[in-house]
C-alpha cells in the first residue's frame, strides 16, 4: 500500500543473474514497496529482468544441476532465480521452489554466504525480516564485503523499526561499496527523519552513479515521487519521463504519472495510466490506488474489481509463506473490516515496531473505535518525524476525533504539505476533517 524501502541492492549471484531488492516498500514506499513489495516481492524496481531471460536462466540451471547436482553455488543461484521469478511474475508459488534450492545449497556448503544471502533475499520477500536480517548476518559473517548482505541487513533492521542500527549499517556499507544500492537506503533514512532535502540529495548522488538503464529509471522513479509528494508536479512529470527514456518498461513511472494526473484533476488520463499500469504489475499498492480514485468518483464495481484483486493476491501470498499483515491491515481499515484489520495489525505489531506498523495499528484501532489507544500508537508513529502524510492524516483523524484541535490542526496542515502522497480518497478524508476542525473550538 506504500513505499516502505527506497532503496535497491543489487546482488550478482551468478554472472548471468542480477537481483535488484528493495524490501517492505513496499509500499512501498516502501513503500516501497515499495514497497513493496508489497505484492509481496523481494523487489520494489520494476521489470527489471526480462521474464523470457530468467526463465532461460532458470532452465540452464536446472539442467546442469541435474548433471551436476553437488553444486551448491548454482544451487544458491537458482534459489535466488526463484525469488526474482516470483517478482517478475507476481506469483509467490516460486517462493517454496526458491526455499528448496536454497536448503539444498546449505546442505551442500553450510557456509556458503551466496546461498545465506539468497536466504535472506527470501525471507524479506516473504516479510519476515527478523529471518532476513538473521541470514544476512550469517552471509556477512562469511563474507564481510557482501554487497548483498550488506543492503539486506539495511532493509531488515529498518522494517523491524531498529533504526539506529539501521543508519549505522547504511554508513557502514557507504565505506565499503559505496553505490547506487547505499546511497538509495541512505536517502530513505533521511526521509525516514523527517528531511526531504536531504533525501533528495542523496537520490541525486544515486542518480549522478547510475550508470545502466535500470538503475537510471529507478533513482529518477523515486526522484519524481518525492518531487511529486512535496506538490512539485512538473519537477515529478519531467522526471518520471526521463525514467520511462531510460527504460520504458519502468511501472513505477507510470503509475507515478496516474499519480501526477489525478493530483491535477485529470481523471480520465489517470484512469487510462492506472489501467495500463495494473495491466502490466497487479500490485496492491497500484490496485488500491486506482481502486481508491475509482470510488472517488463513484465507479464502486470498477472499484470492489480492483479491491477483489487485492484480496485474492493476499491470499495466494499467505498460502506460499508471505506476510500480509500490514497491507491487510491498511487494506481494511479504509475498506473493510475494522476487526479483521485490527486483528492484522496487532499480530504485525507483535513481530516488528516499525513506524509504518505502528500507524497501522493506529489506524486500526481509531477504525474500531478506540481512539485512546489510538492516539497512542500513532505518537510512536511520529517519532522519528517521518515525511509521510498518511501518518500524518491519520495522526490528525485521531487527534480531532478525541478533540485535541491545535494538535490536529498542525498535524493536517503537515500531511497537505506533502498531499502529493495521499490518493483521492485519502484527500478527502483530509478536506473532511478540515472542515470539522474548522467549526471546532
Amino acid at each position: 500500500m506504500r513505499r516502505t524501502i527506497a532503496g535497491a541492492a543489487t546482488v550478482a549471484v551468478a554472472a548471468s543473474l542480477v537481483l535488484v531488492g528493495s524490501f517492505g516498500l513496499l509500499h512501498a514506499r516502501v513503500a516501497t514497496a515499495d514497497s513493496q513489495l508489497d505484492a509481496a516481492a523481494a523487489t520494489s524496481t520494476d521489470g527489471q529482468v526480462a521474464a523470457p531471460t530468467l526463465a532461460g536462466t532458470i532452465e540452464s540451471l536446472q539442467t546442469h544441476l541435474g548433471l551436476q547436482p553437488a553444486d551448491e553455488r548454482s544451487w544458491a543461484s537458482l534459489g535466488v532465480a526463484y525469488v526474482e521469478q516470483a517478482r517478475v511474475t507476481l506469483n509467490p508459488t516460486y517462493y517454496p521452489k526458491a526455499q528448496t534450492a536454497l536448503n539444498r545449497a546449505l546442505a551442500l556448503s553450510p557456509h556458503d554466504d551466496a546461498a545465506h544471502a539468497g536466504l535472506a533475499a527470501l525471507d524479506s520477500a516473504r516479510h519476515d525480516f527478523t529471518g532476513a536480517l538473521a541470514q544476512a548476518n550469517v552471509a556477512l559473517a562469511v563474507n564481510p564485503d557482501s554487497a548483498e548482505g550488506l543492503a539486506i541487513r539495511i532493509d531488515a533492521l529498518t522494517e523491524l523499526g531498529m533504526y539506529p542500527q539501521a543508519l549505522a549499517a547504511a554508513t557502514t556499507a557507504d565505506s565499503l561499496t559505496p553505490g547506487v544500492p547505499i546511497f538509495t537506503r541512505l536517502s530513505y533514512q533521511r526521509e525516514l527523519r523527517g528531511d526531504v532535502p536531504g533525501a533528495v540529495a542523496l537520490m541525486q548522488r544515486a542518480l549522478a552513479a547510475a550508470t545502466t538503464a535500470t538503475d537510471i529509471a529507478f533513482v529518477q522513479t523515486h526522484l519524481g515521487d518525492l518531487a511529486r509528494e512535496t506538490g512539485q508536479l512538473a519537477a515529478a512529470s519531467a522526471d518520471y519521463a526521463a525514467a520511462l527514456k531510460a527504460d520504458p518498461t519502468t511501472v513505477g513511472a507510470t503509475a507515478g504519472q496516474a499519480r501526477v494526473a489525478s493530483l491535477r484533476g485529470d481523471n480520465a488520463t489517470a484512469i487510462t495510466l492506472w489501467t495500463d499500469v495494473v495491466r502490466r504489475a497487479p500490485l496492491p499498492e497500484y490496485l488500491v490506488d486506482f481502486g481508491d480514485l475509482l470510488q472517488s468518483l463513484g465507479s464502486n464495481t470498477l472499484a470492489q474489481q480492483q479491491f477483489a484483486v487485492v484480496l485474492g493476491s493476499a491470499a495466494l501470498s499467505r498460502a506460499n509463506g508471505v506476510q500480509t499483515d500490514l497491507e491487510i491491515a491498511n487494506f481494511e481499515s479504509d475498506h473493510g473490516d475494522a476487526q479483521a484489520a485490527l486483528t492484522a495489525a496487532a499480530a504485525e505489531w507483535g513481530r516488528r515496531h516499525s513506524v509504518l506498523v505502528a500507524d497501522a495499528y493506529a489506524w486500526a484501532l481509531h477504525a474500531a473505535g478506540q481512539n485512546t489507544a489510538a492516539l497512542a500508537m500513532s505518537r510512536f508513529a511520529l517519532s522519528t518525524h517521518i515525511a509521510d502524510a498518511r501518518v500524518l492524516l491519520h495522526a490528525a483523524v485521531i487527534e480531532q476525533s478525541l478533540g485535541m484541535t491545535a494538535q490536529a490542526k498542525a498535524h493536517l496542515a503537515a500531511a497537505l504539505h506533502l498531499r502529493g502522497m495521499l490518493d483521492p480518497l485519502q484527500r478527502q478524508v483530509a478536506a473532511r476533517t478540515a472542515v470539522a476542525l474548522a467549526g471546532a473550538r
